[in-house]
């Protein structure tokens, strides 16, 4: 689901608001999945 997130911003970047909010919750996705990864 992570990376379908990703890809979703990615997607919204072309839009004013979507690279406001890509900007601020991609950081927080790779970071939860970087945590994710260890706790396996």
């Amino acid at each position: 689901m992570n990376d379908e997130a990703l890809a979703e911003y990615e997607r919204c970047r072309s839009m004013r608001l979507g690279r406001l909010v890509a900007n601020r919750e991609v950081p927080v996705l790779k970071r939860a999945k970087e945590l994710l990864d260890i706790k396996e």
